[in-house]
């Protein structure tokens, strides 16, 4: 009995879950990269755990090699939480970083819903301060994105 009511409410999370993806495509395939101080933004939903989170001006970098999330917009905005692990990334100046990942169920721009996206949560905010993106997007994605016959 708890298996079937168990299935039933995955089936019905899976359901909303989709329904909200193909709305949000809906509206999202009217968005628009914007160039502010060379650097590329648009706007970003990301889905995880059945809540979403619509991140306006995320950062579009075409030379990061996977996305990142400010740590404490994360766990306040979001209610995402990292795996705990020792995960260390470095970046074009040798530091290394501490930080944790977590898969986000999806992540939906320009018209494309991405899924089970890896995404490393920094704390940006404590270094940037006021200048901090909450949401980075790298890796394969920003490719897709910016890539000449996208921006057709």
């Amino acid at each position: 009995m708890n298996k079937m009511l168990i299935a039933k409410r995955d089936l019905l999370r899976l359901v909303v879950v989709l329904f909200v993806c193909f709305q949000t495509t809906a509206g999202m395939s009217q968005s628009k990269i914007t160039i502010k101080n060379n650097l590329l933004y648009v706007d970003v939903s990301v889905y995880n755990s059945g809540l979403c989170s619509t991140i306006h001006e995320t950062i579009i970098d075409t030379g990061a090699s996977v996305c990142i999330i400010d740590s404490t917009y994360a766990v306040d905005s979001c209610q995402i939480k990292g795996e705990r692990v020792n995960a260390t990334m470095g970046n074009t100046m040798g530091k290394k970083i501490n930080t944790s990942y977590v898969y986000l169920d999806s992540i939906a721009f320009g018209g494309v819903v991405y899924t089970n996206v890896r995404c490393y949560l920094v704390d940006m905010a404590g270094t940037l301060q006021q200048l901090a993106p909450k949401f980075i997007i790298g890796g394969n994605y920003s490719a897709v994105l910016t890539s000449p016959y996208s921006l057709l």
